[in-house]
């Protein structure tokens, strides 16, 4: 399931037998860098809280109960975060390669 090339969303569960949602992200950030996390958890430790900040790069930290609507927002606006990203990153290399471009006829014209 993780190695889908469309995952731009994963949500975790904060309370997870074996391992804390934290803990997974943490993980996970080294091979899936760019889906964007969303913690769930029916506790709001704040030490909690700041290490999925910090070691997980997450991008919301929802309370249970939550509601339906709220959720979809919430995946919703990640999922367009995700997008934005990955277009962002296409542009910046589109001009990488325009300036790379550039660069070399710039170089030609100085040699002739």
């Amino acid at each position: 399931m993780l190695d889908n090339p469309d995952l731009k969303v994963i949500i975790s569960d904060q309370r997870m037998p074996g391992m804390k949602g934290v803990e997974f992200f943490a993980e996970i950030k080294e091979t899936h860098p760019e889906p964007i996390r969303i913690l769930l958890t029916g506790y709001s430790n704040l030490q909690d809280v700041i290490a999925a900040i910090n070691d997980g790069e997450v991008y919301r930290y929802l309370t249970k109960p939550w509601e339906a609507a709220e959720i979809r927002a919430v995946i919703n606006q990640a999922i367009e975060v995700f997008d934005l990203r990955r277009a962002n990153n296409r542009l910046l290399d589109d001009l990488r390669r325009s300036n790379s471009q550039l660069e070399f006829y710039l170089r030609q014209k100085l040699i002739e």
